[in-house]
């Protein structure tokens, strides 16, 4: 088993609308997961593209 996972967040977020629709914005939310197990609870919410290791 692996001690964790980093991931990128693919979820909608509660940001205000005028803030959304600035050009400039981009919604950017990194997760890093613990524990042994998987999260299905992520599954097709997010980009996995590392693991931790320590």
């Amino acid at each position: 088993s692996r001690p964790g996972i980093v991931s990128l967040s693919l979820s909608e977020n509660d940001d205000e609308d005028e803030i959304k629709f600035d050009p400039e914005y981009r919604n950017v939310e990194f997760l890093i997961t613990t524990g042994p197990g998987p999260c299905p609870q992520l599954d097709n919410k997010n980009i996995v593209f590392g693991t931790v290791l320590e």
